[in-house]
């Protein structure tokens, strides 16, 4: 019951593009952070340093983030090559496109989630 890989192909190219983007984002953010931690957090007045130790926290709930979304995104084009994407985990009823397009990573069917989130 799966989505084939012909019909979705340009979902599927969709797919790995999103993870790319989002590898990319993570990636610099990471290489944010770094050059933050290392441009100083000793230097400077008091605050300066407060200034950097809020950029620091900030950088790093960003990169949690979009560490979160390519772990999500790899899991979806996983299940892409498996050729289980796009089929709800709970009815097994196809997710429609457009929800896969808004939320590539999604797992239910909007009924599904909408119950899932009730609980």
């Amino acid at each position: 019951m799966s989505i084939t890989a012909r019909s979705t192909r340009p979902l599927g190219q969709l797919l790995r593009e999103r993870h790319q983007v989002a590898v990319d984002q993570f990636e610099v953010q990471v290489a944010e952070a770094i050059k933050l931690r290392g441009n100083g957090l000793s230097t400077g007045d008091v605050a300066d340093l407060g200034t950097m130790v809020a950029d620091a926290e900030e950088l790093d709930m960003v990169t949690a983030a979009l560490r979160q979304q390519v772990v999500k995104l790899q899991e979806a084009v996983d299940r892409f090559e498996a050729g289980n994407y796009g089929v709800c985990d709970t009815c097994e009823d196809r997710i429609p496109k457009a929800r896969l397009e808004a939320m590539p990573w999604a797992t239910h069917c909007v009924p599904c989630q909408e119950r899932l989130d009730r609980h």
